[in-house]
């Protein structure tokens, strides 16, 4: 049967039903969609099950019957990989405000770092939380998650990303109660500056965190050269090597030594910290240039393929 706390399963039908008769006349109306996605020829799908798909024109229709017939106010959040490439189909000029937030490109996967602790989601709901308005929410979240992939949003209705120019819906506008108990979450103010490493190992450090509640883990995600994910997988990239920091009561850092840095190239380095109640920081970047190494090559040559 069907857990108590969830009202159907994830079949087609399902969800045009609570698009098209469950949410019928309610005035605002906040949408999350997670899971794989896909694009074809630049038309976004979002997988529900093992057979079906949601495309963005089912959704753009179910969403502009809702809001003609009652001026609903919608506010979309996406994340899941090409999330982007639904925001020209949910393009609306309609009379009911319309906020569609992505958080990835329409060529790009979305990332769920530590373990699927940090992403897109896990930054602008904690941002939404602490009662931050949409567009701080999503400039947040965008600018953590920017060394994996770049979200978009559209509150003007023209299904186009136009940073600087756009923002004036979501500006302002707040999911919930108007006045929300938010929780603070930990942040690292510094962290080791970037540097060129000659050595296959390196010490890396994060310092002067704060904290309200005690942190449970300080750690760092490394992401080495060339260590790009299949692009056209559509599934999102959740195994990223990460490293605990310890800390060190004398220089009253957290720190770890990384070992195994033999690829030459620039390594990206995000640094974390997490309190007992699971809230995390906005991420702290620095990166590690290994480019000492000197190219070198063999070349094997032989006679015509006919001789002995």
């Amino acid at each position: 049967g069907i857990p108590d706390d969830i009202d159907g399963w994830t079949a087609l039908s399902v969800v045009e039903d609570a698009f098209t008769d469950w949410v019928e006349r309610c005035p605002k109306l906040f949408v999350y969609l997670a899971d794989h996605g896909s694009a074809v020829q630049g038309r976004g799908r979002m997988r529900l099950n093992a057979s079906e798909e949601l495309s963005a024109v089912m959704l753009a229709e179910w969403l502009d019957a809702l809001q003609e017939a009652h001026r609903t106010e919608v506010i979309l959040v996406m994340d899941f990989c090409y999330a982007g490439s639904f925001l020209d189909d949910l393009a609306y000029t309609g009379t009911a405000p319309r906020i569609v937030i992505a958080s990835a490109g329409t060529g790009q996967l979305t990332y769920f770092v530590a373990r699927g602790a940090v992403s897109f989601s896990d930054v602008f709901f904690n941002a939404v939380f602490q009662n931050f308005d949409l567009l701080t929410s999503f400039g947040l979240a965008r600018e953590a998650m920017s060394p994996y992939q770049g979200a978009v949003f559209d509150d003007d209705g023209n299904g186009l990303y136009e940073p600087g120019t756009a923002g004036d819906a979501a500006s302002g506008a707040r999911v919930g109660a108007s006045v929300i108990a938010g929780r603070d979450f930990p942040t690292i103010n510094t962290v080791m500056p970037s540097q060129t490493i000659s050595s296959n190992s390196v010490q890396v450090w994060a310092a002067d965190t704060s904290s309200v509640y005690p942190l449970d883990r300080v750690w760092v995600s490394i992401t080495a050269p060339g260590r790009l994910p299949d692009a056209e997988s559509g599934v999102p990239v959740v195994n990223l090597p990460d490293v605990d920091l310890s800390l060190n009561p004398v220089s009253r850092r957290y720190e770890a030594t990384v070992a195994g840095l033999s690829e030459p190239g620039l390594y990206s380095l995000q640094f974390f910290a997490r309190d007992i109640w699971g809230g995390v920081s906005l991420p702290r970047s620095a990166t590690l240039d290994r480019s000492d190494f000197e190219d070198w090559m063999v070349l094997v040559a032989c006679g015509p393929t006919s001789h002995a």
